[in-house]
């Protein structure tokens, strides 16, 4: 959990302050997308009646590429403990793209995974978004509610897919079908994902602020727009964690 606003370690004060920092980095191989900033630690009250006693959130101190603008404030996630690490405070100063400190002083546990352990239930996680931005567009679902609420359809779900836990939320991509507007269709197979492997990880990641696909894949959607044909939809086929 990371807050954009600088601004609010000075309303935070220096008795919830830590002396370790946040720092992640986003986006491999494109543009420069990350953050730093120190962590605090306290209680902290989420709209809807959640409340947090003991959470750990950083203020970022610098960003890049962040969801930072259109009245959007942060970011929050629940990834596994190799992305959950916390290294002793530097300034690390006002450029984002030199890397993260490579020696971490610990792991932190995120806020909401805290309250799905707390809870000591199956540690299920909901959440909806309109696709549109402003208040009330989007909910977060904590165990029974993921399952029990106006937005979750049962008849659609289609099963467990297989997912690593190297950090990242990693999926073994069978295929890759582009649509265009037109009606054609093209589909690109034999990707190769190992979701056990850092070598060849195929990763679903909300916080990464692009849609990567393979450089085949994106000639296409190039061609097609090229052509007066634009890509009508892209679909991803994932292999299911039982196979299939």
């Amino acid at each position: 959990l990371a807050f954009c606003d600088s601004g609010l370690a000075s309303q935070v004060g220096a008795a919830l302050r830590t002396d370790y920092m946040s720092c992640n980095m986003y986006n491999p191989g494109g543009a420069p997308t990350g953050y730093w900033g120190r962590f605090y630690q306290g209680a902290l009250n989420v709209s809807g009646g959640l409340e947090f006693h003991h959470a750990a959130y950083s203020i970022m101190e610098a960003e890049k590429h962040m969801p930072c603008t259109d009245g959007f404030q942060g970011i929050f996630g629940v990834g596994f403990r190799q992305l959950d690490l916390a290294f002793d405070y530097a300034d690390l100063g006002p450029t984002i793209g030199k890397g993260c400190p490579a020696d971490p002083a610990g792991a932190v546990v995120q806020p909401f995974m805290q309250e799905l352990q707390r809870e000591g239930g199956p540690e299920l996680l909901g959440i909806y978004w309109s696709g549109a931005m402003g208040d009330d567009e989007g909910r977060l679902y904590l165990e029974g509610a993921a399952r029990s609420n106006p937005h979750y359809s049962e008849a659609a779900v289609v099963g467990q897919a297989r997912l690593g836990e190297l950090g990242y939320y990693s999926v073994a991509v069978q295929e890759i079908a582009v649509t265009s507007a037109m009606g054609g269709s093209w589909i690109a197979s034999g990707l190769s994902c190992d979701p056990e492997s850092t070598e060849a990880a195929c990763i679903m990641d909300t916080g990464t602020p692009a849609l990567v696909v393979p450089r085949g894949v994106e000639q296409v959607i190039a061609d097609l727009a090229q052509d007066g044909d634009p890509a009508g939809s892209v679909s991803f086929s994932l292999a299911g964690a039982n196979g299939g």
